[in-house]
């Protein structure tokens, strides 16, 4: 099914860019949450309207979810991917991006009755295996498998 509108989160990154790829060259409309001055953005394809803000800033996220509602697909790939950071203050910025801003992203598609959130995580939720041994989702999420994984947001 085609959706009328998609709001991507995360459209510069890796995976982002490539869903924004393969929506515009289906010709589908595309509203991108662009961090400021995010030197990738230039690589956007022209017809995405880009809406500079992020995860932790709740009113770019209102400004994304302008005139979204049924016929709109959200679809999430933004977040923080690294974990070396052990810092109070590394760990809150992920807690803020991760946790809440996700938070935010299924609020605000709740409340503009879009039609589908899709919400794309990093592999990093993925315990690491041998070198060589094929990676694949696991059956069940165990958190103390996963480096760096946490359980509540930091005190």
């Amino acid at each position: 099914m085609m959706y009328r509108s998609y709001l991507v989160t995360g459209a510069t990154g890796f995976l982002g860019s490539a869903v924004v790829k393969r929506l515009t060259q289906a010709g589908q409309s595309v509203r991108a949450l662009v961090l400021p001055g995010d030197p990738q953005a230039v690589g956007l394809p022209p017809a995405v309207e880009q809406v500079s803000g992020g995860l932790d800033r709740p009113e770019t996220l209102e400004a994304l979810f302008r005139g979204a509602g049924e016929g709109t697909c959200v679809i999430h790939c933004a977040g923080l991917i690294s974990i070396a950071s052990h810092t109070r203050q590394g760990m809150e910025r992920l807690w803020k991006v991760n946790v809440e801003g996700t938070r935010a992203v299924a609020r605000l598609s709740a409340q503009q009755g879009v039609s589908k959130l899709v919400y794309v995580s990093s592999v990093h939720a993925i315990p690491e295996l041998p070198d060589g041994a094929e990676m694949a989702e696991p059956e069940r999420f165990d958190p103390a498998l996963v480096e760096g994984s946490w359980r509540s947001p930091p005190p």
